[in-house]
């Protein structure tokens, strides 16, 4: 069934329920501000992202996400967490580490502390998630490849027709093994799947 791409600019568009959710909108939604601890200035994607969910939960709908976006998910939080940690710190990392600390991935590599005491926040990010109407499915709770290709053959297939990067092109594919169609994302990108695929976004 040919898809088409929904402009949410547009008022008064819904949303379908169920609907696959992109990785961007749960981090939009939730870990910046969360690991901040501050308030901060409300950004484009920001209000966007809390405009789907407060309809979402409004409409008593579900956002599912698929493995791969929840994997996406758990690493923006991490990738944010070490860049605040890493900016708090300012020049008292070298007298900490021993060394210069460059970036994010070089204070990760020096100290799994960090990460290891943001577990429980973790936990609490995906709670908040399930409250705001989430669904979050495992690798088991998929279908099979209805094209019957191998796994590897259908990644590389979809990332061929689409012209898009691994993980949009798995979370696609999750969303087609769990007979989803409709799918609402931030990024330009997942237009592109726009021949199969419902793609809710903002133009």
């Amino acid at each position: 069934m040919p898809g088409s791409v929904i402009d949410l600019s547009v008022s008064g568009t819904r949303f379908p329920d169920p609907i696959v959710v992109d990785t961007n909108l749960l981090v939009e939604r939730l870990i910046v501000p969360f690991i901040n601890g501050l308030p901060l200035p409300t950004t484009v994607n920001a209000h966007r992202a809390d405009m789907f969910f407060q309809a979402l939960i409004a409409s008593n709908g579900t956002g599912i996400i698929p493995p791969t976006a929840f994997n996406e998910f758990v690493h923006c939080a991490v990738k944010i967490k070490y860049r605040h940690e890493r900016l708090r710190f300012g020049g008292n990392a070298q007298q900490k580490y021993g060394r210069p600390i460059n970036n994010w991935l070089e204070l990760y590599k020096q100290d799994a502390t960090l990460l290891q005491a943001f577990r429980t926040d973790l936990e609490h990010l995906t709670q908040l998630l399930t409250a705001n109407g989430l669904l979050f499915l495992a690798p088991e709770d998929l279908g099979p490849i209805d094209s019957g290709r191998h796994y590897d053959e259908e990644l590389i297939s979809l990332v061929g027709t689409y012209g898009l990067d691994s993980n949009d092109a798995l979370i696609l594919m999750e969303a087609r093994r769990c007979g989803v169609t409709d799918v609402i994302s931030l990024d330009q990108d997942m237009q592109r799947a726009h021949a199969d695929f419902n793609i809710y976004t903002w133009l």
